[in-house]
């Protein structure tokens, strides 16, 4: 995919414009013949030292396809010139692919003084071992049976208990260039962490009912940073805030698996009015209680207390998932999120009231003829006054490479303001 530029002008009816400049751009371009290109599932985040500013993309590599057991967790470092081009630097092998566990769906938080906070989870074995739902075992496909039967011998070498579902927190001192060993936390979610106010960390994810039915669900689990003299990380300490109850009806049964929806992928960001807005992932179409626009939706909830006590959740009412959330200015948040119904492709919207409403959705990339595609995640290269420079980086398919890449949209909005 070469660059494709566009700018789009809305005129929001009460005397002021919306204008988005687009900049749509490969990160992960191929120039190998190996077999594990496909790429997936990133997180960004942006950092400002000495006047440079540095674009961090995190996601897992090293793979055949949407679902098998060799993924990688991928680092590109890049830097943002005046004119806000990006330019990416050598991948980083963050987690290598080990006893053909695959690293997926890695979150990326910048903490400040170089500090990174970098989450993902590796799948449960048995998801890999199924022999009626073709997507989990397609992978098997362009090995050799020698090979299957190395991996199963691998596989067979791990303790039960640790083939199960598992979901790991790291960080960096030092911009990524060295990362500590890897902490087990009870939940998962794409886009990771969130800071807080007060410099305690926020993870809203699922538990994974593949490692224990009895508690799937979403929680809320506030990560607090043990530091050193010099201002190091040391260690982070999870306790947990709550679980956000499914709707009445809804969730998994331990019988008959998910009654009617499932929540999951969510993401959640303290506003500035001390409010903890969550979104999540939607799967289902609902009854007449609780409806979902379609399949792949999103629905919202939040929090005054802190993370401990929650809203009931509400049906946005369109489209799209997962989400990522990013305030821009006092109860305005930027939300976005891929499609992939009869339209595919990334959007994003804007709430001039903490999340309670939404705006109409704006592409952020070009359509895409595959629903491999999206997890979005936006993080800010500049602002000044209420232009904001922005860059949103997803994975899709790459029409040059003819698989899967990491791309990115480098974007400016203008003018976000809720005064």
């Amino acid at each position: 995919m070469g660059d494709t530029v566009k700018k789009t002008v809305t005129d929001n009816g009460d005397g002021t414009e919306t204008v988005v400049t687009k900049t749509v751009t490969a990160v992960t371009p191929v120039t190998n013949s190996l077999q594990l290109l496909y790429h997936g599932w990133p997180s960004v985040c942006t950092a400002e030292e000495n006047g440079t500013t540095y674009v961090f993309a995190v996601a897992s590599g090293n793979r055949y396809r949407h679902v098998d057991p060799f993924g990688e967790t991928w680092l590109y470092r890049g830097t943002v010139n005046q004119n806000g081009t990006v330019t990416w630097g050598d991948r980083i092998i963050i987690n290598k692919n080990e006893n053909y566990r695959d690293n997926r769906d890695a979150g990326i938080t910048y903490l400040g003084n170089g500090q990174l906070v970098l989450t993902y989870f590796q799948q449960a074995i048995g998801i890999y071992k199924s022999t009626t739902n073709s997507s989990y075992y397609q992978w098997k496909e362009s090995l050799t049976e020698e090979q299957v039967d190395h991996i199963y011998a691998t596989w067979d070498a791990i303790p039960q208990e640790k083939q199960n579902a598992i979901s790991f927190v790291r960080y960096s001192n030092d911009f990524g260039a060295s990362w500590s060993e890897p902490q087990e936390v009870p939940v998962s979610t794409p886009h990771g962490v969130s800071l807080l106010a007060n410099g305690d960390l926020l993870y809203v994810g699922r538990r994974s009912p593949a490692s224990n039915t009895a508690a799937d669900g979403i929680y809320a689990y506030k990560g607090v940073i043990a530091r050193n003299g010099e201002g190091d990380i040391t260690s982070i300490a999870w306790s947990l805030l709550s679980k956000l109850e499914y709707p009445e009806g809804y969730g998994y049964d331990g019988e008959n698996g998910y009654s009617v929806l499932k929540f999951g992928e969510p993401h959640a960001v303290e506003l500035a009015n001390g409010r903890i807005l969550c979104l999540t992932r939607a799967e289902g179409t609902g009854d007449e209680t609780y409806v979902l626009p379609e399949r792949f939706s999103m629905t919202s909830c939040y929090s005054d207390d802190g993370g401990k006590t929650w809203s009931q959740w509400k049906p946005l009412g369109f489209a799209g998932s997962p989400p990522h959330l990013m305030e821009l200015a006092k109860d305005v948040v930027l939300l976005t999120y891929a499609r992939r119904d009869t339209v595919k492709g990334v959007f994003y919207r804007i709430s001039y009231d903490g999340g309670l409403t939404w705006s109409e959705e704006t592409a952020l990339s070009p359509a895409s003829a595959s629903g491999d595609m999206g997890y979005p995640m936006t993080a800010l290269i500049s602002r000044d006054g209420y232009t904001y420079q922005l860059v949103t980086v997803y994975y899709g398919y790459n029409t040059v490479t003819r698989v899967n890449s990491i791309l990115y949209t480098t974007w400016t909005l203008s003018p976000v303001s809720n005064e």
